[in-house]
């Protein structure tokens, strides 16, 4: 039987790295620094391996199933995501990715709606790519994969998936398989020809045997090894065409875990190709958070509420002085009807509050009994959106009854109590005697799936301003609900109470068990604080301390839960509305089992024989262009792993460079192979040298001969930063006829 491909619209479910590499590896770096498509895996693989993905698409519920079965096996899954249709009937929820991600799995992108991008607009292309990646983002996930939906790889669509900050794509077909394409190669070469266009068998269908699954990784086995992409779509019995049994499944992955041992790898996709998460960019060319505060809607106000037109507002006393920027007793809400309960003509629409559609999208509007105190809270909902629109709950902008009068060149903290799993952000307007000009915007607020309050300072108010209109606005495929405004100005009374994390505010690695300075500052009187931390982004939290002494820093043992979504919080004890939560995710994890830098490991160099420049141990000098090789580095002695060239006259200094990534160090040794002498620097530090007496410029040569010495050494800690570190090394010969030169390194840590 011979099958035409499948109409894939692809979730990649990939699996854990099930080995650890032998000393034959051979390493590739993930970054293609010439430009190309062309990018070697960082993962180091060994020669001649199978590497095996697994890959669901389009967001099935059933793939649920996947997490327990693969969990069996120690294998992890890339699920990648149709971004609008989290949460729609028979689709992942926003809960179940966030679990799966807990777990371990890679989440990526699909686009937005599963369109095929070769019936579509340059422009629409770019929204359904570039949209869906930042609108995962703002979710809290990670993406650099993505795939072609129905294999829809055109020009066009592999160069807006660049353009959007990808760091590889997949499309459908070119590799030979039970049901066709004889001619074609058995497996994807490793690192594939174009990390734009990975070549695939077809879909995995409901027909498909045992035999079938196993024949895909023998043949690319039999061929000397390769790439090979197992691609699913459901997991269920007979419920459609691109399904597989989840016993079939279940017996597939016992049949292949034990073939780690012959150099079957399984890995996900980021695994291997790998390459930093790059900032998101949206279709209308923006980067997170959007274009740093610049309102880009165009005409304001382009849709229409959906409950009914805006009532106008109704007066809770007073009349409008005219245009005197008196706001009211300083320091006090200018907003009225500020926790939206007031609602007299009963449309679902606050008094003096306007729901506003700018754009094109899709979705609606709700009063909602889910509030942060009172009895209403209102809800905006978008399900699709075309690029540059929102949907926004704001001041009605009137001449004075609603909108605040305000004063050029104050300042005014606006503020709000809001959750949303999307981007949102706080918008301001303001009035002149020619009318309404629209203004600014904050940045993107944290994702929060709990009330959290957010505050946000405006500039200066232009010369000329009258009245101002804020309130919020939600950017992408999610729901927003919005409750208890405030607006007050800064500049007429005193500041108020706040509390702010500093550490952890997101990117930080936390070792479990280890200790932690938690900070904060406040501008607050309270006496005490309370300290609460989250593994789930803040869907659930644990109470670290309820009584705090208000000094800004506690020291905090880090809970033995491994996470990458980590938040804490600080409130105030006697206010507990006033409080702060992590900015962005941290992440806790286990301490090193083995050296952080095992001997062996892979290292940039330069051997050139010229000066790199005073920066060159520093963690931001740009080492691109260095080439990089396992250790043992050197030449003349026939030990080395990598050869690297000699110069004539010998050269004088050689230099190597790595990143490491480590939580909390209290103690730290390193052990250090060289040939003649040696300096070691951590972050631009000194931390060891030997045979340097003569200096450590550039030109000058070591001070004593050695032949392949090694030296342990204690070093201090307080060089390592939690998070990612540069460790940098210098080797000297001894003089210009020197014919040897060795380096290799091993650091230990102790959280």
């Amino acid at each position: 039987m011979k099958r035409s491909p499948a109409p894939l619209s692809w979730h990649w479910l990939t699996v854990l790295f099930l080995t650890s590499c032998l000393a034959a590896c051979s390493n590739f770096g993930g970054d293609d620094g010439a430009g190309g498509n062309h990018a070697e895996p960082a993962t180091i693989v060994p020669a001649g391996s199978t590497v095996v993905t697994f890959t669901f698409a389009d967001t099935f519920k059933s793939q649920t199933l996947a997490g327990p079965l693969f969990a069996k096996y120690g294998m992890h899954a890339s699920f990648y995501v149709n971004s609008g249709r989290i949460g729609s009937t028979g689709y992942l929820s926003l809960a179940d990715l966030h679990a799966l991600a807990a777990a371990g799995h890679e989440i990526a992108g699909h686009t937005v709606n599963h369109v095929d991008l070769s019936t579509l607009s340059a422009a629409e292309v770019r929204h359904q790519v570039c949209d869906c990646r930042a609108t995962l983002m703002t979710l809290g996930f990670p993406i650099t994969s993505f795939a072609y939906p129905f294999g829809s790889d055109t020009p066009t669509a592999r160069q807006i998936a660049i353009d959007c900050n990808y760091n590889n794509a997949r499309g459908t077909g070119g590799i030979k398989n039970p049901y066709g394409c004889s001619s074609c190669p058995p497996a994807e070469t490793i690192p594939p020809a174009d990390v734009f266009l990975i070549r695939t068998p077809p879909s995995v269908q409901s027909d498909w045997t045992l035999a079938d699954l196993q024949s895909l990784v023998l043949q690319a086995e039999a061929a000397g090894g390769g790439y090979i992409q197992i691609s699913l779509h459901e997991i269920c019995d007979g419920c459609g065409t691109y399904t597989i049994k989840e016993s079939l499944l279940d017996a597939f992955l016992a049949w292949l875990a034990p073939r780690a041992s012959r150099g079957t790898l399984v890995m996900t996709t980021h695994e291997l190709i790998d390459g930093a998460v790059k900032p998101p960019v949206y279709a209308d060319g923006g980067t997170f958070p959007f274009d740093a505060g610049t309102f880009d809607a165009g005409t304001f106000d382009a849709g229409t509420p959906d409950a009914g037109p805006a009532d106008g507002g109704v007066s809770d006393g007073g009349v409008s002085d005219g245009g005197t920027g008196d706001g009211g007793t300083p320091g006090s809400n200018l907003l009225r009807n500020p926790s939206l309960e007031t609602d007299t003509n009963a449309d679902n629409v606050p008094d003096c509050w306007r729901r506003v559609n700018t754009g094109s999208s899709s979705g609606g509007w709700s009063r909602t009994s889910d509030a942060h105190t009172g009895s209403w809270a209102q809800t905006a909902r978008i399900d699709s959106l075309s690029s540059g629109a929102d949907r926004r709950l704001i001041v009605l902008q009137d001449t004075g009854t609603c909108a605040p009068v305000v004063t050029p060149g104050h300042t005014y903290r606006v503020s709000a109590w809001y959750k949303t799993p999307g981007s949102a952000v706080f918008v301001a307007s303001y009035r002149t005697s020619s009318g309404w000009v629209e203004w600014t915007t904050s940045p993107v607020l944290p994702t929060s799936t709990t009330y959290r309050l957010a505050e946000w300072t405006t500039p200066p108010v232009p010369a000329g301003a009258i009245n101002l209109s804020v309130g919020l606005a939600l950017r992408s495929v999610a729901s927003l609900t919005m409750d208890d405004f405030s607006l007050v100005d800064l500049s007429t009374g005193p500041t108020p109470a706040t509390l702010h994390v500093i550490t952890p505010n997101g990117g930080e690695s936390l070792t479990t068990g280890s200790t932690y300075d938690l900070r904060w500052d406040t501008t607050g009187p309270w006496t005490s604080v309370g300290l609460a931390y989250s593994t789930n982004l803040g869907s659930t939290w644990t109470t670290i301390v309820t009584g705090a002494p208000n000094t800004g820093r506690y020291t905090w043992t880090v809970p033995t839960t491994t996470t990458t979504q980590g938040l804490v919080r600080v409130s105030s004890t006697s206010e507990p509305f006033v409080s702060d939560t992590s900015d962005a995710a941290f992440s806790i994890v286990p301490p090193p089992t083995g050296p952080a830098i095992p001997l062996g490991s892979t290292w940039k160099y330069n051997a050139s024989g010229t000066d790199p420049g005073a920066s060159w141990n520093l963690p931001a000098y740009n080492d691109s262009t260095w080439p990089s090789g396992a250790a043992e580095l050197g030449y003349g002695d026939g030990d080395e792993r990598t050869v690297i060239p000699k110069t004539s006259p010998s050269q004088s200094s050689v230099y190597f460079r790595r990143k490491v990534t480590l939580g909390t160090v209290s103690a730290a040794s390193l052990r250090v192979k060289y040939d003649d002498g040696v300096a070691v620097y951590v972050n631009g530090t000194l931390v060891y040298s030997v045979n340097m007496a003569s200096g450590l410029g550039h030109a000058t040569y070591a001070s004593a001969s050695t032949e392949n010495a090694v030296s342990i050494a204690s070093i201090s800690p307080s060089a390592f930063v939690a998070g990612e570190n540069t460790v940098a090394v210098m080797v000297k010969q001894v003089g210009p006829t020197s014919p040897d030169l060795s380096f290799d390194l091993e650091l230990t840590v102790t959280p």
